[in-house]
């Protein structure tokens, strides 16, 4: 199974969009919950999300 968990938007993002997609990946396999305020991570898809503000 292939999730979309978001794309590169430009190469200066591309190191912290690694570990945002790595991140995502890991919820999604371990069923855990992200806590973050990184508002691509809170508007993905596939995990579930807590914001911290």
């Amino acid at each position: 199974m292939v999730r979309d968990y978001g794309s590169i938007d430009d190469m200066e993002t591309m190191a912290i969009s690694k570990l945002t997609w790595f991140l995502a990946a890991t919820a999604d396999v371990y069923d855990l919950t992200l806590v973050t305020a990184d508002k691509r991570l809170l508007s993905g898809k596939g995990f579930r999300t807590l914001a911290n503000h």
